[in-house]
């Protein structure tokens, strides 16, 4: 089970980059603009989006 995770979490690393390509222009459509920001979310490991806003884990802040 641990290991499972393990390639979940390596799986997610290594799509960052075109999962956020996706969230942003995902929230450009819901939100009609292309005025989209971008909030590092420390409690969370997940990306998300609710149209104006891209939620990003803050461990891939550089």
């Amino acid at each position: 089970m641990v290991s499972f995770f393990t390639e979940l979490y390596e799986l997610f690393e290594k799509d960052f980059l075109t999962d956020l390509l996706a969230l942003t222009n995902t929230a450009k459509r819901i939100s009609g603009n292309n005025d989209i920001l971008i909030n590092f979310n420390q409690r969370s490991h997940i990306a998300f989006t609710d149209g104006r806003f891209i939620y990003l884990p803050s461990e891939i802040k550089s």
